[in-house]
C-alpha cells in the first residue's frame, strides 16, 4: 500500500488530477496545464519523464506495515481489490510492484475505468471484479472521507484509512471467513 505523500507537496496538485486520472488528459497535457506554461515540457522530453517518475515514486513508495498486514489478510484467502484515481503511468507502476502482483487479485485504475471515485461506478466495477454479490461483506478502505461516503451509499463496510497499520489489522480479520466472501 502506498503511503500519502507529504501534505505540503500533494494538496496543491490533488484538485487539479481528476482530468488526468479519469484518463481525459495525457500526461503531458497535465504537466504541462500544472506548470502554467512557466516551464515547458514538450512529449517525450526530459522534463516530462522526470515528472512522470517522480509522481509514480512517490505513490508507490510502500509502508512495510500495511504490507504485512495485506500479507496475513491474502494467507487467510481473503481476495482483494486495488481501486485507485491513478492515471495511466501511475497505474502501470502500480502494477509492477511485487505487492500488487502477489497479493491483490485485480487492480482497477480511474484512467483505465475512464471515471473516478466517488463516482459510484468505480465501485460497482470493483464489486463486480471481486465476484461479491454483496456489498455488505466487503470492506471498501481509503484515505479520504467523500469516497468512503460514496462506498457506504452502495452498502460496504467502509475504513476512512489515514496509515495506521494497526486500524487495518484489526477490520480485515473481521471479513475472514464472511459469509459471502469468494476466497481466491
Amino acid at each position: 500500500m502506498a503511503r500519502r505523500p507529504e501534505r505540503r507537496l500533494r494538496d496543491p496538485v490533488l484538485g487539479t488530477t481528476r482530468p488526468y486520472d479519469a484518463g481525459e488528459l495525457s500526461t503531458h497535457d497535465f504537466w504541462s496545464g500544472l506548470l502554467n506554461g512557466q516551464l515547458t515540457a514538450p512529449p517525450g522530453s526530459a522534463l516530462l519523464d522526470a515528472l512522470r517518475s517522480t509522481d509514480a515514486d512517490m505513490w508507490t513508495h510502500t509502508d512495510e506495515a500495511v504490507v504485512q498486514v495485506l500479507q496475513a489478510a491474502h494467507a487467510t484467502g481473503l481476495r482483494m481489490v486495488l481501486l485507485s484515481n491513478a492515471p495511466h503511468p501511475l497505474a502501470d507502476a502500480l502494477d509492477r510492484t511485487t505487492w500488487c502482483n502477489t497479493l491483490i487479485s485485480k487492480t482497477l485504475y480511474s484512467a483505465r475505468l475512464g471515471v473516478n471515485k466517488p463516482d459510484p461506478r468505480t465501485y460497482e466495477a470493483a464489486l463486480m471484479a471481486a465476484g461479491w454479490p454483496h456489498p455488505d461483506n466487503t470492506l471498501f478502505v481509503d484515505d479520504r472521507l467523500e469516497n468512503c461516503a460514496a462506498a457506504a451509499q452502495l452498502g460496504m463496510q467502509t475504513l476512512l484509512f489515514r496509515g495506521s497499520s494497526q486500524t487495518l489489522a484489526t477490520r480485515l480479520p473481521q471479513l475472514v471467513p464472511a459469509a459471502g466472501v469468494r476466497r481466491n
